[in-house]
């Protein structure tokens, strides 16, 4: 199987080669799966073009490493370089004459994403269609039909892989899965939403807890504001003991969304504790808690956090959220100074940039945008790095964005614009 580069992405950070030669000295199997280690954490950092860069130099001494080869697949696509990914895979099909069914059903995620659906079909009538290929394959094919609106097609391959025995655990979530990115094509039709339901009741009484059906079926009640079905569904995952961090952060994120920030707290104080206590469900209630002006609590929250232990990421989170509660709870001036301070020595990279960034502007409007405090240069460097954010993010940190930018322009109409890559 081929496969074009002609997917639009940019890979012009990345430049392996195609031709994979034999290694010099072997990487040793532990430094391999320390580099695979490191490439999960970037991922998990959503530090894409890192994890890439990782799995680069693991893949030069080790091409056909089929772990290694999965995540690059992911990471490319989502750092828009997957040429790199689609060459990497080649080579190691110019070496294999057989199919490698988990590199497949990564692609058919991947191609499906990217909105190519012609892709899609190929690989998986490269890894056997529907009478061969294995069950993750089938179930990728399945989400992938979902993500390309094509949901008819969805419910066929689900039926054909039932009629061969494929397993349930597998092929129910997928198409919960689907059904949930068929709803977004048709947020006010209610029949994906009911279907999704179907299939969800037939998955548990066929013993099957998987925590992605909990939360996708959790996300289509969220999208239609139906949050106490919602609700119901996690205490569900609880009872069923398959709830994970992001099984909770699902509905606590969306009531976030929804301003309900009183019934945030009261499903993050309804949780066990072993839930509750994770990092990343307490960042939701600090913020929760700074929103119902609980300023002392929310500090108190991000204390314990820091006293538990952080990643570096996690403490600069830590950082920008107790300076937005001094901010919020009227201190202004302070927190000013305080985002002036962490600006210095954020790294460029870290993801919570954009947040200080804007919680440093919000302070200064709060400081009537006194020009002595932010000058003409500062604003237009600023000015730059939101324009370049706000191709890039959505939901509430695209609406800071926005915020931050207006405040600005305001102050300094006359910005220069331009996207250019920040230094």
């Amino acid at each position: 199987m081929r496969h074009s580069t002609g997917t639009g992405s940019k890979s012009s950070r990345v430049s392996p080669s195609c031709a994979i030669q034999h290694p010099g000295p072997a990487i040793i199997p532990a430094l391999a799966d320390k580099l695979l280690g490191s490439a999960m954490t970037l991922m998990h950092e959503r530090d894409y073009m890192g994890a890439v860069n990782v799995l680069e130099l693991l893949l030069t001494e080790r091409p056909y490493h089929p772990p290694a080869l999965c995540l690059l697949i992911k990471a490319a696509q989502r750092a828009d370089c997957f040429e790199v990914a689609e060459c990497r895979v080649q080579a190691f099909e110019d070496r294999y004459s057989e199919p490698n069914q988990q590199i497949c059903a990564h692609l058919i995620d991947a191609y499906a994403r990217m909105g190519s659906s012609e892709k899609a079909e190929e690989v998986f009538q490269f890894a056997g269609g529907s009478a061969k290929a294995s069950v993750h394959c089938v179930a990728a094919r399945i989400r992938s039909f979902g993500e390309l609106d094509e949901i008819g097609r969805a419910f066929g391959l689900f039926r054909s892989a039932n009629k061969r025995n494929l397993r349930p655990d597998v092929i129910y979530p997928a198409l919960i899965f689907a059904l949930e990115y068929a709803s977004k094509s048709d947020p006010s039709c209610q029949r994906h939403l009911q279907e999704a339901h179907r299939t969800f009741g037939k998955a548990v009484l066929l013993g099957i807890e998987h925590p992605a059906m909990y939360e996708s079926l959790m996300r289509m009640y969220c999208t239609k504001e139906m949050f106490g079905e919602a609700r119901d569904i996690l205490d569900d995952a609880v009872v069923a003991d398959v709830a994970r961090d992001k099984t909770c952060t699902t509905l606590i994120s969306a009531l976030y969304n929804a301003g309900r920030y009183s019934e945030m707290i009261e499903v993050i104080d309804s949780l066990p504790n072993l839930l509750r206590n994770l990092n990343e469900i307490q960042f939701q209630n600090a913020e929760a808690l700074r929103k119902t002006r609980a300023y002392a609590e929310a500090r108190g929250v991000l204390r314990e956090i820091e006293r538990k232990g952080v990643t570096e990421e996690e403490s600069y989170r830590l950082k920008v959220m107790d300076i937005c509660v001094i901010d919020s709870s009227g201190d202004h001036m302070r927190a000013f100074n305080r985002f002036q301070r962490l600006l210095e020595t954020m790294p460029k990279n870290s993801r919570h940039l954009p947040r200080a960034v804007c919680g440093y502007v919000f302070c200064w409007q709060r400081n009537d945008c006194v020009l002595e405090l932010i000058n003409r240069d500062e604003a237009n460097s600023l000015f730059r790095k939101l324009q370049i954010w706000n191709e890039q993010y959505s939901n509430n940190l695209k609406r800071d964005i926005d915020h931050a930018i207006g405040i600005l322009r305001r102050a300094y109409p006359h910005l220069e614009g331009g996207l250019e890559l920040i230094a």
